[in-house]
């Protein structure tokens, strides 16, 4: 046997059949991934296109032109089309993904250009990058179709400051960026004006800087500090001139005065736009600075030559000012606001006394023949007003004093009282104490003491009236009545209520008392008073009048129920020239209204009083026989009419 008898043979192939797929469709499926990622990320990635429509393409250009946010693109220009009407464009816009929420029925679109004006120069970017369109978004429901504005829509109140509203007559020559100043330092600016919805006012909004705002609150005056300002009051003369800046596109100026703690103010809030400087000092309400001091009225018949910034002086100095004035409209007296300064407010005590110190004073007599004085050009030109004072209690701030025409007038006598009146009438400051219709005092100061409407009142008598400061003395406020038989305190219409006032017949001396509620019922009068007695009282009323043969001599001056309510008592005065008919067998019949009486025989007799008493009721006086005169407060049977 030979080597290759011997030799192994070769071994076979095995082949194998693959039943899985091929790799090769892997391709495939891996390039249809891709192509789906792709078209989902186009998807996704691509803009939202929306089209606004512009006045004219100036400044457009499709590809180039883009949306801007807060320095950010946010869109794209990708076509421009003519409109049917020949007079706008539609610009179709592509906005990214992510202003989708931006894109509502209030948002703003505009164009953005360069912008020259004496406030400014606004869009001066545009030189370089070309004009872009801005956007404000707001919210609303979802849009897509939008019309741009022809000029930029005013700021976003987005900025940290205070945002408050000015208005004013006339916006004169402020306007949008008009500088605001505290103190001469630019503090803000005017956002945006316009007339108010009424078209009376011109509203202005105004932004103040954060570090400005502590300095708003809610007495800050503002002021139109536009242009050059000249003050001519003599004697008195000031030029006033605001920066370039508020010469040429208007300004507005601001302070706060500091006394006190006002509230500070909150956006929203709304202030007057007052034309100059000496218009927003003559506020009431308003304390120059310097004199932060104790705040009190005067009170006066006439305002003469007092006005505001006139001196307030003590022995000469001045330590306060006139800070405002007005017209009493119920007794036509004038109210005059003054100020003094911190360091003087303990010299103006409860009682001190004020006169007017303005112009020359005169006096002549046979002895020392004529004399004038007068206390300095300036009262002399712009008015002023002297006061003294005692070691009293110190004045409260809002206190009324009276202002007298002369420091002589000021020192004559009088006498302090207070009064209590209980819920009803009104009663100011200045009216008038009247005793049996003639002034006898005026209350000073009016407080109100409960909220019931109860008052707390201070009042001076003066000297003739000395003798009404006792016990049982009865104070009350009189009003005017309208009735058919006449006006009762008919002055009251013009002038106001005044208190009335019945003496008292205590011996001790009073200066405190509690008003009544309404007018004693029973008020002696001069004459004789006598007291007749009804069943009803009919249709007679305070005033009707009491005749005796036709002839009016005497009036019903009150009534009332008698203590068990069964009868009426009515109080008549009889005139003192008439008293002396009257004697105790007079008697005394109703003749209010009209009597009739028919028979068959007679026919039908009616019998009617005078106008006077057919209105307003009356009594007539029959006196049958000679008799002991009648006395004071005697008690008579009112007859009823007579029949025929």
């Amino acid at each position: 046997m030979t080597d290759s008898d011997t030799t192994t043979p070769p071994n076979r192939a095995v082949i194998r059949q693959h039943r899985g797929p091929s790799v090769v469709w892997l391709l495939p499926l891996l390039a249809a991934i891709i192509a789906g990622w792709l078209v989902y990320k186009s998807y996704t990635e691509s803009g939202i296109m929306i089209s606004v429509v512009f006045d004219s393409a100036e400044g457009l250009e499709a590809g180039k032109t883009r949306v801007m946010y807060k320095g950010l693109p946010a869109g794209e220009i990708r076509q421009l089309t003519l409109n049917e009407d020949l007079q706008s464009i539609t610009a179709l816009i592509e906005m990214n993904i992510n202003t989708e929420d931006m894109l509502t029925d209030n948002t703003l679109f505009w164009l953005v250009k360069p912008q020259v004006s004496l406030s400014g120069v606004s869009g001066l970017e545009t030189l370089i990058s070309g004009y872009y369109i801005g956007i404000q978004p707001a919210e609303g429901e979802s849009k897509r179709s939008f019309t741009a504005l022809t000029s930029p829509p005013p700021p976003e109140r987005d900025e940290q400051g205070l945002y408050i509203t000015l208005y004013t007559d006339s916006a004169r020559s402020i306007q949008t960026g008009s500088p605001v100043y505290f103190r001469n330092i630019e503090a803000g600016r005017v956002i945006e004006y316009s007339l108010s919805p009424s078209g009376e006012e011109v509203l202005i909004d105004v932004y103040i800087q954060p570090e400005f705002t502590a300095w708003v609150t809610e007495r800050s005056r503002f002021w139109n500090a536009s242009g050059i300002e000249i003050d001519s009051n003599l004697p008195d003369f000031s030029v006033r001139v605001g920066s370039l800046m508020s010469i040429l596109t208007g300004g507005i100026h601001f302070d706060s005065p500091a006394f006190g703690t006002p509230k500070a103010a909150v956006n929203g809030d709304r202030f007057p736009l007052y034309p100059d400087l000496e218009s927003s000092r003559d506020d009431l309400a308003y304390q120059p600075a310097g004199f932060e001091g104790i705040s009190f009225r005067l009170r006066a018949d006439s305002l003469g030559s007092i006005q505001s910034g006139s001196p307030i002086l003590f022995k000469g100095i001045k330590v306060g000012q006139v800070t405002g004035y007005q017209l009493n409209t119920s007794d036509h007296s004038v109210t005059i606001y003054a100020s003094l300064r911190q360091r003087y407010s303990s010299l103006v005590k409860r009682d001190s006394r004020f006169w007017n110190v303005s112009g020359i004073r005169s006096s002549f007599n046979l002895q020392s023949g004529f004399s004038f004085e007068t206390d300095g050009l300036k009262p002399l030109i712009s008015g002023g007003i002297a006061f003294d004072t005692t070691d009293g209690s110190s004045a409260q701030a809002g206190q009324i004093f009276t202002l007298f025409n002369s420091e002589a007038e000021s020192l004559s006598n009088t006498l302090a009282i207070t009064l209590e009146f209980p819920p009803g009438p009104s009663l100011l400051a200045g009216s008038q104490i009247r005793f049996r219709n003639q002034p006898v005092g005026e209350i000073v100061s009016v407080e109100l003491s409960g909220s019931d409407g109860s008052l707390f009142a201070r009042a001076l008598l003066f000297e003739q009236g000395f003798f009404l400061a006792r016990q049982g003395t009865r104070f009350w406020i009189e009003t005017p009545q309208i009735g058919l038989s006449g006006i009762q305190n008919p002055t009251g219409l013009v002038f106001g209520n005044h208190v009335s006032v019945a003496p008292g017949l205590g011996e001790n001396s009073q200066t405190h008392f509690v008003a009544l509620t309404e007018a004693p019922v029973f008020q002696p009068q001069p004459g004789l008073n006598l007291v007749l007695t009804a069943p009803s009282l009919g249709s007679l009323n305070q005033n009707s009048k009491l005749f005796y043969r036709g002839i009016s001599v005497g009036k019903v001056i009150g009534f009332q129920l008698s203590r068990e309510g069964h009868r009426v008592e009515i109080y008549v005065n009889i005139s003192p020239r008439y008293q002396h008919l009257i004697t105790q067998s007079t008697q005394f019949r109703n003749i209010g209204g009209i009597r009739a009486s028919a028979s068959l025989f007679k026919g039908v007799d009616i019998d009617a009083p005078s106008i006077e008493a057919l209105l307003s009721g009356g009594i007539e006086i029959e006196i049958p026989y000679e008799d002991a005169p009648a006395t004071e407060g005697l008690h008579f049977p009112l007859q009823p009419a007579s029949r025929q």
